[in-house]
């Protein structure tokens, strides 16, 4: 992990959420791209002078940079763009090259909000790049023990995992794969359980399983996290048709809404056409690391 891109908008919930990429980024020693999206006469009641949002957005980001980055030890930049939250943000985390999104889960959202959406929730539906949701309350620690969400699905490649591989490598995590059954399974469903292929690239990590009885993944991934000393949550949200995309999406929100863990999203990478995009992509990488010996 070389680039973490963190959206604020200078609330104490996203506070929290840039001390937490901070933290992250230390231990990998990775760069960090501090970014608030901001809406004219909308969003910046703050500014004192509506001729230069820019300069005055600036100031604050850099106040926020001092703050989060006491110690100096993370490089990192800074940037504000005009224009609608997720688009700016899902822009500037592709042009800045980010592997992974932060960013905040307010406690104020687990009311009102959890109706009608989020920004974060937006996120979440449209990001190709995997992300952390912080909630409020939540601290940075070492991830020791992580759950994940899986299912069956054919279309889901290997390759969806990397990050939570990554993380476990890094950390020497321990890590629980949760299935849900169907209330009327019958036991030899477990018995002859097999693992789905995109489990293959954690195989090595030989992840504890658990199985989930119900269509309530998100209280019982809360209660074993509880009981367990689980760290870090982390789902796949899928790309399927709007029928199935609203039913993972429900998943999802349940997870972030009740959860006061740090929740890794995985966007689900389609076995096929994302392998392909990946191969080009290292294929890129070599020939320029080639040029430059």
């Amino acid at each position: 992990m070389k680039n973490i891109f963190i959206a604020t908008d200078f609330s104490p919930a996203s506070k929290n959420a840039a001390e937490y990429g901070i933290e992250l980024a230390k231990q990998y020693n990775a760069n960090v791209h501090l970014f608030h999206a901001y809406q004219s006469g909308k969003d910046i009641a703050f500014i004192t002078n509506p001729a230069q949002p820019s300069h005055q957005l600036r100031q604050r980001l850099i106040a926020e940079a001092e703050m989060i980055n006491k110690d100096g030890k993370v490089t990192l930049e800074m940037s504000a763009e005009e224009g609608q939250p997720i688009e700016m943000i899902l822009e500037n985390a592709k042009k800045n090259r980010a592997d992974l999104i932060i960013c905040a889960m307010k406690d104020k959202a687990r009311g009102f909000k959890k109706i009608f959406g989020s920004t974060t929730l937006s996120l979440i539906n449209h990001s190709n790049i995997p992300m952390i949701i912080v909630p409020e309350a939540a601290t940075f620690k070492k991830p020791k023990h992580i759950s994940l969400a899986i299912d069956m699905d054919p279309q889901t490649s290997p390759i969806t995992l990397q990050l939570v591989k990554d993380i476990c490598d890094h950390f020497f995590s321990k890590l629980s794969v949760f299935y849900a059954l169907n209330e009327n399974y019958k036991e030899e469903e477990i018995i002859k359980f097999h693992p789905p292929v995109s489990i293959s690239e954690i195989i090595h990590l030989r992840p504890q399983y658990e199985f989930c009885v119900g269509n309530d993944i998100a209280k019982t991934m809360h209660d074993f996290a509880g009981h367990n000393a689980v760290d870090m949550l982390a789902l796949i949200p899928h790309k399927h048709s709007q029928m199935e995309r609203w039913l993972t999406e429900s998943i999802t929100k349940n997870v972030v809404y009740k959860t006061y863990l740090p929740v890794l999203i995985l966007p689900q990478k389609v076995t096929g056409v994302d392998d392909l995009k990946l191969n080009i992509k290292m294929e890129k990488m070599w020939k320029e690391v080639e040029q430059e010996r």
